[in-house]
């Protein structure tokens, strides 16, 4: 049945015009259908960054590439759409700022990729108290070294990619959740933990140093010598 016959017939809802439409202009409603779904593709990466600026990034809300949203756009221009279009959905906005949306999208999943070594340095920068010199192993100034090193490049990639600088990010280090910009993440976690551990090698190895020598003296006064001498003050280096 042809759509002017249909509509012949009298009154109807709008569910049976769309129907009629459909079945008339069979391949313009599936274009419709086409451009309705990437606009709302479009529209959750609006909706993480949103979401990141008020509560922070989730790695669950930026598994999506920031080209997979460039790429919506691309698709949605050759669909047809116009700068001046709106973008419905839960989120509305002119089609002309999809752009800016994306690249907003970009610099907050870098954020959120570079969130893991940000905690881990943060946790590490917090338990650099209770780690004295002279006590534990050296390898601290490595081990911790390497996660300042991560903290650093995850910013420094986050920054470079046009997350915001002034935007509040949290920090939790397993004492408390802190709000940081990027750059005081990177000066105050990145850049402390990695002086921490500079300094902490060379000191606790010094120390260790010190501490043998201290006991081999102790204990050569009651006749240890050669291996003995060097078994008992790696040992027991208070003798």
């Amino acid at each position: 049945m042809s759509a002017s016959n249909l509509f012949r017939r009298g009154p109807i809802g709008p569910l049976a015009i769309a129907a009629a439409f459909a079945c008339a202009y069979p391949g313009r409603a599936a274009a419709d259908d086409d451009r309705a779904s990437l606009e709302n593709e479009l529209v959750q990466f609006v909706i993480a960054v949103e979401y990141a600026a008020a509560d922070g990034p989730d790695a669950s809300q930026f598994e999506r590439p920031a080209a997979a949203c460039t790429d919506l756009v691309t698709a949605l221009t050759k669909a047809g759409a116009k700068p001046t279009d709106m973008i419905e959905g839960s989120r509305t906005f002119p089609f002309k700022q999809a752009g800016a949306k994306c690249a907003a999208y970009a610099g907050w999943k870098a954020i959120a990729d570079a969130m893991p070594a940000v905690t881990e340095a943060a946790q590490a920068l917090a338990a650099t108290p209770s780690i004295t010199v002279g006590w534990g192993d050296e390898s601290f100034d490595t081990k911790f070294g390497a996660f300042a090193a991560a903290c650093a490049a995850g910013v420094d990639k986050a920054l470079a990619a046009g997350a915001p600088k002034d935007a509040a990010v949290r920090v939790r280090d397993g004492h408390e959740d802190r709000q940081l910009t990027l750059p005081v993440i990177r000066t105050d976690i990145c850049d402390k933990l990695a002086a921490w551990a500079k300094e902490f090698g060379p000191a606790t190895r010094k120390a260790k140093e010190a501490q043998a020598a201290a006991a081999k003296l102790r204990y050569s006064k009651f006749g240890a010598a050669g291996d003995r001498l060097d078994w008992l003050a790696y040992y027991d280096p208070e003798a």
